[in-house]
């Protein structure tokens, strides 16, 4: 009686809780700008439609730039600090071969040689997704053999002769490769071993030097992203993973089968998206360790170094408990970097490669080039090949720019260390005074990689850290 009679009252005063509230939201409520608000609606999905382009966009501009020096299927080189100027984040040590394919101009198969030896590559699609690594931490295991890749809704030949069959989602990808060894000669071998074609045809693969071509490794500015955007759409397929996105883009008047005509309305909200999406990709990856979707991403605990993947799946971009996007985390890497591999996600002990980023010096402040900083590596850094520290400028997140076009430092070169076996290194906008110097520009925001190949159990198991980075001047 006691627990029926509790229920009752309970109920009744829950009934007139739930009449005061409905009682209480009467009146008027219908917006007086309906008009302001539906902007906001769009504006805010065209933002986030935005964050989800980047990925396309970055890989879409270093595909063209590649075909401005090469045809599909050809391999183009970029070697030198100079060929890699306008590449987001490379490295500067290891020569790269990169090449543009069209799936659907090749008729949706397309096979390619992986020389023996050691070697780094990379297979991604349009959308930056990983498709297969190559070479030492690729099925191959630097061992060499035949790939095939597969288009959307083609389907396996029999009888096809690959070693290895992978399968891409979009008809535009690109496939490149590290030649890493230390003999010029090994690297040359190696290069010209390397052939792509369309699945039954000799290769006509050529290499070509990008030299002096003119080319642009990041995604157009204003109103032109979007222009790049809606011409992909147009060509490629599109998944459920992408229907939100799509959404937010036919707001926008871009939709697959329509041209790019958009509205005076669409346009401001095109312009308008772009800058808060620029904004908040920089604030997403540059910020990455203060980010509550990115929490993981710091390395060290107190300390300023962050991994820069942190997406749960290369190959998907999606959550596989969740089933959500990765979202923060693809925007907080394609702004800042153009190539997603096994070898750069999974803990391999000596093979493949980590990197790390710094973007704030000890104190918390952003790495600027009015001030003079040094980053302390203890001795005996867990890189079985080789180790680099890069400085990147904030703004074009490629090189920074200086009279020697030496952007970093890196144990290939004869450095000097301390007496306890550390390397210190200087960023500084005079490095006259300084050894192991990076020269940095006055008033310029930077940011440091520090990458380990072939990384040591010293680097998983973090027995090996790196210092923060410390301002002295």
């Amino acid at each position: 009686m006691k627990i029926a009679h509790v229920f009752s009252i309970s109920m009744l005063l829950l009934s007139g809780a739930t009449f005061a509230a409905s009682n209480e939201s009467g009146g008027k409520v219908y917006p007086k700008d309906v008009d302001e608000i539906l902007y906001q609606r769009d504006l805010h999905g065209a933002t986030q439609a935005y964050l989800w382009g980047q990925a396309i966009a970055t890989s879409n501009a270093w595909m063209d730039g590649n075909l401005r020096a090469a045809d599909y299927m050809d391999y183009v080189t970029y070697v030198t600090p100079f060929e890699k100027r306008y590449i987001i984040t490379p490295n500067m040590t290891t020569p790269y071969m990169v090449s543009t394919i069209d799936l659907k101009q090749a008729g949706g198969l397309v096979t390619f040689r992986v020389p023996a030896g050691p070697t780094g590559g990379i297979v991604n699609d349009l959308q930056m997704r990983n498709i297969t690594d190559t070479g030492l931490a690729g099925p191959d295991k630097g061992k060499g053999g035949v790939y095939l890749i597969v288009g959307p809704g083609v389907e396996v030949p029999d009888n096809h002769g690959a070693d290895y069959v992978v399968h891409s989602k979009t008809n535009r990808l690109w496939l490149g490769t590290r030649l890493l060894s230390r003999d010029p000669a090994e690297n040359e071998r190696m290069k010209n071993a390397s052939t792509i074609s369309a699945y039954g045809q000799p290769s006509k693969t050529k290499v070509v030097s990008i030299g002096k071509t003119d080319y642009r490794g990041w995604g157009r500015f204003g109103i032109d992203y979007w222009k790049d955007l809606h011409a992909l759409i147009q060509d490629e397929p599109m998944g459920p993973e992408d229907a939100m996105a799509l959404e937010f883009l036919k707001r926008l008047g871009i939709e697959k089968g329509k041209p790019f005509a958009p509205s005076k309305r669409q346009e401001k909200l095109m312009l308008e998206a772009e800058k808060l999406g620029y904004a908040q990709s920089i604030a997403t990856s540059a910020g990455r360790i203060n980010d509550p979707q990115l929490a993981q991403s710091r390395y060290y605990p107190g300390k300023n170094w962050s991994k820069i993947l942190n997406l749960t799946s290369i190959e998907t971009h999606i959550d596989p408990i969740t089933r959500a996007m990765d979202l923060d985390a693809r925007t907080s890497y394609a702004h800042e970097a153009c190539s997603m591999s096994i070898g750069m996600t999974e803990d391999l002990v000596g093979v493949g490669s980590k990197y790390l980023g710094a973007y704030k010096d000890a104190d918390q402040n952003w790495l600027n080039g009015d001030h003079d900083y040094q980053l302390t590596l203890d001795k005996d850094v867990p890189a079985g090949q080789f180790w680099s520290v890069i400085a990147y400028r904030a703004k074009t997140r490629t090189f920074v720019i200086n009279k020697d076009m030496k952007p970093g430092i890196t144990s290939q070169q004869e450095l000097v260390t301390n007496q306890d076996g550390s390397v210190t290194i200087t960023f500084a906008n005079s490095c006259t005074k300084y050894k192991n110097c990076v020269q940095t520009n006055k008033g310029e925001d930077f940011f440091t990689y520090f990458r380990a190949y072939a990384p040591k159990a010293e680097f998983f198991d973090k027995s090996w850290q790196l210092n923060d980075i410390v301002k002295i001047r």
